[in-house]
């Protein structure tokens, strides 16, 4: 009788074994696929297959979105730093002036018109943007300095680096779509259906933008006269 035992108990063990061994084996040959709501990356190049820094990536909608964090706009060097920083809808906005010359920031862009009077060190108050778009800057003294503020009504954003890399994590339950802003893409905002990506079982997605090319600086005309002052920002508004 405990032969028999024995024997049920062996052929049941070899039984699993096998029943485990098959199993493992599907597992292990099935692809894994992305979950497109936890997390997307993305590689942008330009037109020539070099990567792309600067594009803003973004979905919407976003009804769950909570408060803007605050962000920088440094000055360094005679320049905007960064070059592009995307915000969230209602952010707050401080622009330091890390530079030993003063500057006289300014945007009479649809989004946020503003101006931040000659100055150095740190404004008193930082800028509210509470419209969504695009913001150019530009300092009133130093031509050659050009930075740019997007502004996206969604708290799911990134920008690429300089390898052209970015992704965009917990995407929002309502979100059907992503977007891509460059300031010197040709034509309008880029997109991609996120219905497109479900399933996928690439781990980065890659996109092309076509740009135009990096205009030549301007040289800089210093002035610290308020008549040449008042001069330069009436040929900005002129249209």
């Amino acid at each position: 009788m405990l032969d028999k035992r024995c024997k049920r108990f062996s052929w049941f063990a070899a039984f699993c074994r096998k029943r485990f061994f098959l199993v493992g084996c599907v597992l292990a040959g099935s692809p894994v696929f992305a979950d497109t709501r936890d997390g997307i990356a993305f590689a942008v190049s330009d037109q020539h297959g070099e990567p792309l820094a600067d594009v803003v990536v973004y979905v919407l909608p976003d009804e769950d979105m909570g408060p803007a964090a605050p962000a920088i706009m440094d000055q360094v060097d005679h320049a905007f730093v960064p070059h592009v920083l995307p915000v969230q809808r209602g952010a707050e906005v401080d622009f330091p002036n890390s530079d030993d010359v003063r500057h006289h920031v300014y945007s009479f862009s649809e989004a946020k018109s503003f101006e931040l009077p000659l100055y150095s060190g740190v404004p008193a108050e930082p800028v509210y943007f509470e419209k969504a778009g695009e913001v150019v800057l530009g300092c009133n003294i130093h031509d050659r300095m050009l930075g740019y503020i997007y502004v996206v009504d969604t708290s799911v954003f990134a920008h690429t680096g300089p390898d052209g890399r970015a992704r965009l994590d917990r995407l929002p339950t309502a979100a059907t779509t992503v977007y891509f802003w460059h300031p010197r893409a040709e034509g309008s905002t880029k997109t991609l259906d996120l219905s497109r990506l479900e399933g996928r079982d690439e781990s980065i997605v890659e996109l092309e933008i076509s740009v135009t090319p990096t205009p030549a600086a301007r040289h800089d005309h210093e002035s610290s006269e308020p008549d040449g002052l008042q001069q330069r920002f009436r040929r900005f508004r002129s249209p």
